[in-house]
């Protein structure tokens, strides 16, 4: 995995003693189920947003822009966003994704790009609050893809034909935000950062058949807990995915 000297050099400057680069969360988390008063609303700890559940082999496309929050908060505090296909009803599958971290620094908000195929990969995409960045992902097989990510601000642009030794189930398609961990073992994770409003616009998932899915009606993920308080709230519509820190 590549290691950002930017970043390096600014958690360094900040004292920060992390234990190998901060990677973002896969989506393969245990869920946990509300009650049935909840309106199709499920819980877990570590991420938080929108994710349909289908048949294998039905998801080949996702997509959706994102505005870049201002992020706030404690040395250390993070937030990662991701949109892509599988990692949350189908056991050991690969995971097709594409997204960016924030994290605070001493200096402020640093912000990263980057894709997974079953291993996060930054790229050197820059990023600020404010900009709006598209993602979009597309399944060419059950194990190679194309990745898109691009920054309408500044023009920059990252396109990949991407493969992975692992496999697709395509069961799934979401759009979320999730905590940043330290550790190789995805074990230690950073705190969540106040990012006030994310919304993914334009968020469709399509089909093998060519049907669309838009965020109204998958399931609703959420919410992110810290020391026993809730942090976030979720709501979709049509086309987007709004999460708010509260």
């Amino acid at each position: 995995m590549r290691f950002n000297s930017v970043l390096i050099s600014n958690f360094l400057f900040a004292s920060v003693a992390l234990a190998g680069r901060p990677r973002s969360q896969r989506q393969d988390l245990v869920e946990k189920r509300a009650s049935a008063s909840s309106d199709a609303l499920t819980y877990a700890d570590r991420w938080a947003g929108a994710v349909w559940k289908q048949a294998a082999g039905t998801f080949n496309f996702v997509t959706g822009a994102v505005t870049v929050p201002h992020i706030s908060g404690p040395t250390k505090s993070s937030i990662s966003v991701a949109l892509g296909i599988d990692g949350f009803s189908c056991p050991n599958s690969a995971v097709l994704q594409a997204g960016f971290d924030g994290i605070v620094t001493q200096d402020g908000p640093l912000y990263e790009a980057w894709w997974n195929f079953n291993d996060q990969n930054y790229i050197n995409l820059t990023i600020s609050a404010g900009d709006v960045i598209e993602l979009t992902v597309k399944a060419l097989s059950e194990t190679s893809g194309h990745v898109i990510i691009q920054n309408v601000n500044n023009g920059q642009n990252f396109t990949q034909q991407v493969e992975s030794s692992g496999a697709l189930c395509e069961q799934n398609a979401g759009w979320n935000i999730g905590l940043v961990t330290t550790g190789n073992r995805l074990n230690t994770w950073l705190p969540l950062a106040e990012f006030g409003t994310l919304a993914f616009t334009g968020a469709v998932a399509t089909s093998n058949s060519g049907h669309n899915y838009g965020p109204k009606g998958a399931d609703m993920i959420g919410e992110i807990e810290q020391n026993g308080q809730v942090r976030t709230s979720v709501s979709v519509d049509d086309n987007s995915v709004t999460i708010n820190y509260v």
